[in-house]
């Protein structure tokens, strides 16, 4: 680059191409995040539905530390995402927020002792509390070629 702060066009295009491989690989990161967070709904909420007492206290005690530490993460790794806007993290907060909210009435209302159509109903539960985080992380496509 010229000491006098003029890019040639090849070295512009050379950091232009910097820049997007790095916000790329952010956003690779943000995909992955997502998807483990959705996979861990999915696993959370059968463990609520589903299992002993005990496992879910440690699920519990789990999510919290899984809160914590993904919040701390993502601060310190200054997580940003290519084409990401306030409207689109909203609408998928939002979404996330009111599918675990269902999830969470449907573990009110399911009797101690699941039998019959709770259980098929848990898991659908379960997958509805999972599908917005992990459909946003698979829009981010982190195993694409070109991040």
């Amino acid at each position: 680059m010229d000491a006098d702060g003029d890019l040639s066009a090849r070295e512009a295009f050379e950091a232009i191409g910097q820049v997007r491989r790095k916000v790329g690989r952010s956003a690779a990161w943000l995909g992955w995040l997502l998807i483990f967070w959705g996979v861990a709904a999915f696993v959370f909420w059968n463990a609520m539905y589903f299992g002993p007492e005990l496992l879910r206290e440690i699920v519990g005690v789990g999510w919290m530390v899984m809160t914590v530490v993904s919040v701390v993460y993502v601060y310190m790794r200054g997580v940003y995402g290519k084409g990401s806007s306030c409207r689109e993290q909203f609408a998928v907060t939002f979404s996330w927020l009111a599918a675990m909210f269902a999830a969470g009435v449907y573990a009110d209302v399911m009797p101690e002792g699941p039998t019959g159509w709770w259980i098929p109903g848990g898991v659908a539960a379960a997958l509805v509390a999972a599908a917005p985080v992990c459909y946003v992380g698979w829009r981010l496509r982190p195993w694409e070629g070109e991040r």
